[in-house]
């Protein structure tokens, strides 16, 4: 396990986990359209770090064996924009509620 230096910064220590983190929304794993698997997607979590930190980022995962996933910490309000993007919620509608899943707190 690395140690963390007093003049790192915490995000560069991150055990960042699509299996365990809180998925906030996950892209299509099947097209509605034809019911076949989809063979790549961006999915965006929510990952608290020990001291307590919210971290957003994106899974850009592919199930191509020649591509790799990778994960891509960004702003919370470029996750907020991912939000709105990708389930279809406008401008000053809430993130959270019924069916939608909640940031930990």
């Amino acid at each position: 396990m690395l140690k963390k230096s007093p003049t790192t910064s915490e995000w560069q220590h991150l055990a960042l986990n699509p299996r365990s983190d809180v998925p906030l929304y996950q892209s299509p794993r099947s097209s509605p359209e034809t019911g076949l698997p989809v063979s790549r997607g961006t999915d965006l979590f929510v990952h608290r770090a020990p001291g307590g930190t919210l971290y957003f980022y994106l899974h850009h995962w592919s199930l191509s064996l020649n591509e790799t996933n990778i994960c891509q910490v960004t702003s919370a309000d470029a996750a907020a924009d991912f939000l709105r993007e990708h389930t279809g919620l406008g401008e000053g509608q809430p993130m959270t509620g019924p069916g939608r899943t909640r940031v930990p707190e």
